[in-house]
């Protein structure tokens, strides 16, 4: 049966579309938890000093970080498209590299920014301020979004890798594949992009505000 509107088809493909990646997404969940850890035990080993970060201003030091890392234009749409390019730059990257080495080196390249949530939340415990307090300000706001999107497309990119070391019995590797792809298609376009844009408006008009609110309170 047909769905008669669009949201109608939209909402069957979400509920179709999660649960065929049901284990990937568990999976990827798994190792991006891993990433967090891996990165927060790097803190000891490369310690920043309490004096490079002054936390007594930290808006003014997030501002000028932001301003030269050129990733948030506060009151334009021309900084959430940056932002949105970039995360579909990195998905890109992770898918392609996935391709080629059965889904392991897309799954770390989506697990570097995790290390280095990970890394800062070490950082900032050592500080002696809470390590969820950063995770909260500085990832949470629009974490809340596109960590799922995330797991999705991670799921996505396990799965398509996966199907290349293992195939149905009844296709061919090409045929199996093939399939796969049009999945990680479907995936992509009805839920990854849509949620990737949505989590970069919250990223640059209410992260930096969310930070400042609870830093500087």
């Amino acid at each position: 049966q047909q769905a008669r509107t669009f949201w109608t088809w939209y909402r069957e493909s979400v509920s179709k579309s999660i649960k065929q990646l049901a284990v990937p997404v568990l999976l990827m969940l798994l190792f991006l938890t891993l990433g967090i850890w891996v990165g927060s035990t790097q803190a000891e080993r490369f310690p920043i000093s309490s004096e490079t970060i002054d936390w007594q201003h930290p808006d003014q030091v997030f501002l000028d970080g932001m301003d030269e890392l050129g990733m948030f234009n506060f009151y334009s749409m021309r900084g959430v498209g940056y932002v949105w390019l970039h995360n579909l730059r990195t998905l890109g990257i992770a898918t392609l590299l996935g391709i080629f080495s059965f889904s392991v080196l897309g799954v770390v390249v989506l697990m570097l920014p995790f290390m280095l949530i990970g890394y800062f939340m070490g950082i900032i415990s050592s500080l002696g301020i809470s390590p969820w307090l950063f995770f909260t300000a500085f990832v949470l706001p629009h974490g809340i979004v596109e960590i799922p999107a995330i797991l999705i497309a991670g799921g996505a990119i396990i799965k398509l890798g996966l199907t290349l070391a293992a195939p149905a019995k009844d296709s061919t590797i090409g045929e199996a594949w093939l399939r796969a792809f049009a999945g990680w298609v479907k995936v992509m376009l009805v839920l990854v992009l849509p949620l990737f844009f949505i989590a970069a408006i919250l990223e640059v008009y209410i992260t930096p505000r969310v930070v400042l609110y609870l830093f500087t309170r």
